[in-house]
């Protein structure tokens, strides 16, 4: 399992979970975009390395939050805040680089403690920060890697 650092060497695995039942409607709507010219069996041969797929997603979403992550209680994002937990959504977008090589931008919503320091609110959890990751799919070699490129308030 993959890690972010907190505060005073503590250290927060990082994982993908399941959508909450509570996610915000706009983005129960799970979707899968061909770009135009993207081959439906394409599509469908990365379908077969999922897993790889979301491994890539995995580490850049890691990735991401080691680099911009902070420390500081009222900086965004906090370290604190983050519940260590992540899921997909809101769809998929599968394109083609103008090189041709494929890709798929794939948005991962971070949860996060409503009030990290307040012990009662410690069980609340809440999507606070969105990822959003493109990954490259080598056809040649049938390998993903992802490159996070943007970070938003949710």
């Amino acid at each position: 399992m993959l890690e972010v650092r907190r505060g005073s060497g503590v250290v927060l695995p990082v994982r993908r979970v399941e959508m909450p039942a509570d996610a915000p409607a706009h983005v129960r709507a799970e979707t899968v975009d061909l770009e135009d010219g993207f081959p439906p069996a394409l599509y469908e041969r990365m379908q077969t390395q999922r897993a790889a797929l979301l491994e890539a997603v995995q580490r850049a979403v890691v990735r991401h939050l080691e680099r911009c992550a902070q420390f500081e209680r009222h900086a965004f994002p906090c370290r604190e805040r983050l519940t260590g937990d992540y899921y997909l959504g809101p769809g998929e977008s599968y394109e083609l680089a103008a090189d041709g090589r494929p890709g798929v931008v794939v948005k991962a919503r971070c949860l996060g403690w409503s009030d990290p320091w307040n012990p009662a609110d410690r069980g609340q959890s809440v999507d606070y920060l969105g990822i959003d990751v493109y990954v490259e799919f080598d056809a040649a070699t049938e390998t993903f890697s992802g490159e996070p490129f943007s970070l938003q308030a949710l």
